[in-house]
Parts: structure tokens; C-alpha cells; sequence
């Protein structure tokens, strides 16, 4: 039996498993027409439907590659993932397509066209290539519905500013990269980066970079818009799949912490520390970040919790002003930046530590490449390590990465365990002040 022929094999026994699987549970299989489930289920009693699923994805894009054939699957790759995709979806998410075609029921191509204020012409063409990704259905000419995909932008409307800012910051900078390359070579200032050169840094000052840039940005009701899109986008993050933080229960025994203090250093409007608080009744949770967070997380705390999560504002490069937390946690603050200020972040931390205090990095481990499991997850971090390049400078860590930030931070934080969840695309780095 060829490749070709073995590999469609395993898509049907991996097709099988989560049809089984969803139909043992009375629970409503995956298609493309609206009322679908917009995603499969997940947990522990789940594995073996998320691995099958896993698994499914990796080989079918491998027959996809092979059909295809390598020469063709070069030449093709730019056309339909940049100038079609990629433009596409960008397209639809600026002028709110999704919001212009009624969830039940159809609308003429002319009407979306007088909804989004575009020609028609322009409306047919990206709805057009959209349904190539069964993003919109044509169920009679000239008429168009949603699909299940379509509809998710409108169910969980934090995904639009999760689209918006991948689409109008993250991917434009990357275009930018070979220039940045060009100029500064492998240079890590956050300034000398295809964002930089984007939206105009200084490459000479080392404090511009875009986390200054989007709290000063716009003028009016517009300033600051920007580091609220990216609250906004960090909320769609959370919500299902590999980045879902409910992972986070799995990357560290917080039982075993008994009664303790958290400090979840740019922890944005307070997902994380919602979780852990939630599940862990014993845990006081500080979320530290911009102070023109606070608004996003006082609206997103619940009332539950709010004796035992609390909100401070708080400079990442200055003194850590909580002292002995049992947990200073990073959820992807440090693959954010460049490893001389991520070596900084650590130092300002250090002093408030004792012995037995950790810090936990939840960020990508990016496994050896023998080492691979999911090609999907792996696909996930590797595409954050380039994004994460163009925007910063900064990049996603292997394991032998990690060690050498923390062995440069300081001699008295030694890391205890890598742990790898499951399905998550996040790693959990836990690391011990020894003295």
C-alpha cells in the first residue's frame, strides 16, 4: 500500500473514533451547515476524541500536501493563504460581514453590499473566495447564509477583535520581517521589528516598542484603542481549544500550594486568575497590568470572586511590590520579549521571592522536532514564534532556552519541571528560588 492510500486508512479509523465517540454521548456530529457545533468537546473524558482529532488534522494535511504535489504546493501557498485567505478574512472582519447577513435565514449580495458600505462587485468577490473555507454558503444564486463557521464571529463577538488585530497588526508585521532582517540582522530590540518598521518606532530608543505604542496611540474617544483590542483579543484566546486556560489546572499541583498568594504578572483584565480562584477556593489571586485595564477587569470579575481576586497596576520592569507570593505566574508575557528583557522581568521579581517561592512560566515549549506529537500543536507554536519575531523581536523557547534565561537571571532559580498538558499549546515552566 502506498502512502497516499495508508494515510487516507487512518483518516477513517481517526473519523470513526469521534464519530463514535459523539454519537455514544447522544451529542451532535461536526458539519458545515449553521446550528453545528462550533467546536468538539473537550476534557479528561475526552482525550481519546481530542487525540483522534489531532491526529485527523496532521494526516489530512499531509494527503493535502501530496495531492497537491511539491512543486504545485509551493507555487500555490502565497496565492491562497496570503492574497486569499489571510486578505479575506481581514476583509470580512473590518467591515463586519458576519454582522450584515442574518443568522437565520438569507440576504442578496446587493444588501450586504449597502450594509457594509463596499461595491457589490467587491462583496461577491471575498464572499466568493470566503466560501472556498465554507466561510458563507450561496443556498440560491445571488443570495447568501451562514454557514457555522460564519456564525461564530457573531455568537462569540470577542472573536472580531481577535481577527482585527491579527489581521491588521500581527500580519502586517510579519511582511515586514525580511526588511527589519535586512536592516538590523538578527538584532533583539523590540523597536528594530517588522511592527517597528510598521508603525514607525524608534529604532534607536530601546523603551518604543508596541506595548508603549498602543497605550499612547489615537487621540480622543480612539486612544489606547489598540491596548484594548489586544484585552478584547486576549479574551477570544481563553475561551476553547489549545490556549483555553482552564489548562492551567493541569500545570501545576495548586492543591498542594494549600493556602496561598498568586501573582499573575501581565495578567491583562484577569482570565487566568479567574480560573485558578474559581477552582482553587484556598488561592488569592493579584492580577498586575496597564491601569487602563482595570475597567475591562472589574466588568469580566464575577461577583464570587472578588474578596479573593484583586486587580493592581503595575510595571513589569520595576520592583515587584507584593513580597513572598507563593506563585508569581507569567501566561505569555515573556514570549512577548526579547531574552535581555525577559532576564530584567526576572530580576525585578527575584527580591520579592523566599526560598520555596516559584515562579510559573506559561508559555510554548517548542519540542525537538523528533520530539513532536501533534504537527497541529506544533504548527501553533512555531507560527507564535515568527509572529512573536515580527511584533518584538521576542521569540517561543525550547526547553534548553529556558534554562539558560534562568540560569542568566540568577543562580538561586532553579526549574523544577516542564509540563506539557495534553492538547495545550501552552507548556508550564515551574521554577524554585532555592535560597
Amino acid at each position: 500500500m502506498g502512502l497516499l492510500r495508508d494515510l487516507a486508512a487512518q483518516v477513517a479509523t481517526q473519523a470513526t473514533i469521534i464519530e463514535d465517540t459523539l454519537e455514544a454521548r447522544n451529542l451532535p456530529l461536526p458539519n458545515f451547515v449553521p446550528g453545528s457545533p462550533i467546536s468538539l468537546p473537550e476534557g479528561s473524558e475526552f482525550r481519546q476524541l481530542q487525540e483522534a482529532r489531532d491526529t485527523l488534522i496532521d494526516t489530512a494535511r499531509s494527503i493535502e500536501h501530496l495531492a497537491t504535489g511539491p512543486e504545485q504546493w509551493m507555487k500555490t501557498q502565497h496565492i491562497t493563504k496570503l492574497s486569499g485567505d489571510q486578505v479575506t478574512l481581514s476583509v470580512l472582519a473590518h467591515f463586519d460581514f458576519f454582522s450584515a447577513v442574518p443568522l437565520d435565514g438569507v440576504i442578496s449580495y446587493a444588501d450586504i453590499a449597502t450594509k457594509v458600505k463596499l461595491p457589490e462587485e467587491r462583496v461577491r468577490r471575498f464572499i466568493r473566495h470566503a466560501m472556498t473555507n465554507h466561510i458563507f454558503s450561496e443556498p440560491r444564486p445571488g443570495f447568501v447564509a451562514h454557514t457555522a463557521t460564519s456564525a461564530v464571529p457573531i455568537k462569540f463577538p470577542a472573536l472580531k477583535p481577535l481577527i482585527g488585530f491579527h489581521s491588521e497588526e500581527c500580519g502586517p508585521a510579519s511582511h515586514n520581517i525580511i526588511e527589519a532582517m535586512e536592516r538590523w540582522g538578527g538584532s533583539e530590540e523590540p523597536a528594530r521589528s517588522g511592527y517597528g518598521i510598521l508603525m514607525g518606532l524608534n529604532p534607536d530608543d530601546d523603551k518604543d516598542c508596541v506595548f508603549r505604542f498602543v497605550q499612547e496611540d489615537g487621540e480622543g474617544e480612539r486612544k489606547g484603542f489598540r491596548l484594548k483590542r489586544i484585552g478584547e483579543a486576549m479574551d477570544a484566546m481563553k475561551g476553547s481549544g489549545a490556549y483555553h486556560v482552564g489548562h492551567v489546572q493541569r500545570g501545576l499541583d495548586w492543591a498542594g500550594l494549600g493556602t496561598a498568594t498568586v501573582v499573575d504578572l501581565g495578567g491583562s483584565v484577569g482570565h487566568l486568575s479567574i480560573e485558578v480562584a474559581d477552582k482553587n477556593p484556598n488561592i488569592t489571586c493579584i492580577v498586575q497590568d496597564f491601569a487602563e485595564l482595570r475597567p475591562g477587569f472589574e466588568a469580566l470579575l464575577p461577583e464570587f470572586l472578588s474578596s479573593r481576586v484583586s486587580f493592581q497596576a503595575h510595571d513589569i520592569f520595576t520592583p515587584q511590590p507584593v513580597q513572598h507570593a507563593d506563585v508569581y505566574m507569567f501566561r505569555m508575557v515573556f514570549h512577548d520579549w526579547p531574552d535581555a528583557y525577559c532576564v530584567q522581568m526576572i530580576q525585578k521579581v527575584a527580591p520579592a521571592m523566599r526560598k520555596g517561592n516559584r515562579i510559573l512560566a506559561i508559555d510554548c515549549i517548542i519540542d525537538r522536532w523528533n520530539d513532536v506529537k501533534s504537527l497541529t500543536l506544533d504548527r501553533l507554536r512555531t507560527s507564535a514564534d515568527l509572529y512573536m519575531m515580527a511584533m518584538m523581536n521576542a521569540k517561543e523557547r525550547t526547553e534548553d532556552d529556558w534554562k539558560a534565561l534562568f540560569a542568566k537571571a540568577s543562580p538561586d532559580l532553579e526549574i523544577k519541571a516542564f509540563v506539557k498538558p495534553e492538547g495545550s499549546a501552552l507548556g508550564f515552566v515551574e521554577v524554585v528560588k532555592t535560597s
